[in-house]
């Protein structure tokens, strides 16, 4: 009998073209551009899974027919050739220290990294915070992450804070002169998350918004966002998507004292004709003078706004439930952020509170979506 004397050759996978991009384009979201260890510039490919992380934030995607022992391959030059892909299929096949890859008609080969120098770490005791439908999850990040401030030195207010008491849940973000809150009902509720623990009691995690968008943009209406936590990390699933993220450490603002516990009576306005009314009066809003003034009046809301370089500007707009007569001067752009994200399913109207003496002013979209804008003194 002859004895082979080829040297033996490790055997490739094939996968589905559309769902490896899928994973790919995912997991590369969390793929440092540029790092020291060039190895997290790679998405790792094995066991299952399609991997990328920062160190600071990791995705895993489930691919379950990527059963291999892992693969490094740089995510940027891996993500063009899927999309210059063709076929249904794709191959990996390592070749010592490079991966072949094929598919219909084209074959490149790329050089890969030592997968032991991929780093991967595990939470050591995550608690279950809550279960929330897609459609649930992605409505409350939508709805506050615009107020998050991106440039401040004070850490925390670069998140969103997540506080569960009982079976209701609220995402918090401010940047100091405007905040943002989403309540919603948490299923699988076990302990408490409060900003200041008693007891049992869990302290609230602060949550870097990328992740949260990676998870809400990926997650469908009707799937299910699980969420864990410990004293450092965050956890989200969603439909074989595993996001983990480091925590931002820090102190988050009393945001309860800063909203109050008794408000005026709000008028209400049509979300709709609110909006149109703040774009028409901030045409002529310049940075050194942006404030449009806010004057109710009866069933009358007058907006008006006066620039030396830019003009002047008078837009009245219906109440449609009046209170008392109130004047507030505030920034436009943060009335337009606060409505943004509402649709045609929403609550139609929404309740203005024009607070005294400062003039802090609520505004809220049903009972679960409320914002808090801090006003401009007279001469802004």
């Amino acid at each position: 009998m002859a004895t082979a004397t080829k040297e033996r050759k490790t055997s490739g996978i094939t996968l589905d073209l559309e769902e490896f991009k899928r994973a790919v384009r995912i997991a590369g979201m969390a793929v440092a551009r540029k790092a020291n260890n060039s190895a997290i510039t790679n998405v790792c490919i094995g066991n299952g899974l399609v991997t990328g992380t920062d160190l600071d934030c990791r995705i895993d995607v489930e691919l379950m027919d990527a059963q291999c022992e892992p693969i490094l391959l740089p995510k940027s030059r891996l993500h063009t050739i899927l999309l210059n892909a063709t076929g249904s299929t794709v191959t990996l096949t390592p070749d010592g220290s490079a991966c072949k890859i094929k598919a219909k008609g084209c074959e490149w080969k790329l050089p890969t990294e030592p997968a032991s120098e991929f780093p991967l770490w595990e939470p050591d005791d995550l608690h279950p915070m809550m279960t929330l439908t897609g459609d649930e999850f992605r409505r409350a990040v939508k709805s506050v992450i615009y107020a998050i401030d991106r440039e401040s030195s004070r850490y925390a207010l670069g998140g969103v804070l997540i506080e569960c008491v009982g079976n209701t849940a609220f995402f918090v973000a401010t940047d100091g002169r405007r905040m943002s809150i989403a309540e919603v009902g948490r299923e699988a509720a076990t302990d408490d998350f409060v900003g200041e623990p008693k007891g049992t009691e869990k302290k609230s995690p602060i949550v870097p918004t990328s992740p949260l968008v990676w998870l809400s943009n990926e997650a469908g209406a009707d799937e299910t966002v699980s969420i864990e936590c410990d004293a450092k990390a965050f956890r989200g699933n969603v439909g074989g998507i595993t996001v983990t993220c480091r925590l931002i450490e820090g102190r988050f603002p009393r945001w309860r004292d800063v909203l109050g516990q008794e408000l005026s009576e709000a008028h209400s306005v049509s979300r709709c004709d609110l909006a149109h009314a703040v774009s028409c009066a901030a045409v002529v809003a310049t940075e050194s003078s942006k404030g449009v003034r806010f004057a109710f009046s009866g069933d009358t809301l007058t907006l008006t706004a006066k620039s030396s370089e830019a003009g002047q500007s008078e837009v009245e707009c219906h109440v449609q439930s009046p209170a008392n007569p109130a004047t507030v001067k505030l920034d436009p752009k943060y009335v337009h952020h606060f409505l943004k994200p509402f649709g045609q399913d929403d609550e139609p109207c929404v309740a203005i509170h024009i607070c005294k003496p400062d003039g802090k002013t609520v505004m809220k979209v049903g009972d679960s979506y409320i914002g808090v804008i801090m006003p401009l003194a007279e001469d802004a």
